[in-house]
């Protein structure tokens, strides 16, 4: 027979600072880059929570919005006032009956269709 132990706690506050200091979350002041959420409602892997989460912590840092219409100095180097405008420009697509990886055909095509117009709004925007 095994001896007694005392049970540890699940989670200590060493445990959880190490964890929260992994996740995206935790950084989200330092994003400047416009950010694309794609949610499968469905997903067992990643809550859908964690990511609306995580759009409502980006938008609620900025003012921006999805225009990809930042000017830069004259060098053409973006400067830190034009990295402030772009904070907050968040953009979230949820897919409901989805789970991790979108399987689904229409959902696949909204998914690669909405991704690829992102990019023109801020590659061709900028």
């Amino acid at each position: 027979m095994l001896p007694p132990t005392a049970l540890l706690p699940l989670m200590t506050p060493n445990t959880y600072n190490t964890l929260f200091s992994a996740s995206p979350i935790a950084h989200v002041d330092n994003i400047t880059a416009p950010v694309m959420i794609l949610i499968d409602e469905d997903d067992l892997r990643v809550a859908p929570g964690q990511g609306i989460g995580f759009y409502h912590a980006i938008k609620g840092r900025g003012s921006g919005n999805a225009t990809g219409t930042g000017t830069g100095d004259a060098t053409g180097k973006e400067t830190g006032t034009e990295k402030e405008k772009r904070k907050g420009i968040v953009e979230m697509l949820s897919f409901p009956g989805e789970s991790h990886a979108v399987d689904g055909v229409e959902a696949a095509r909204v998914s690669f269709e909405a991704t690829r117009d992102w990019f023109k709004v801020f590659v061709e925007g900028c």
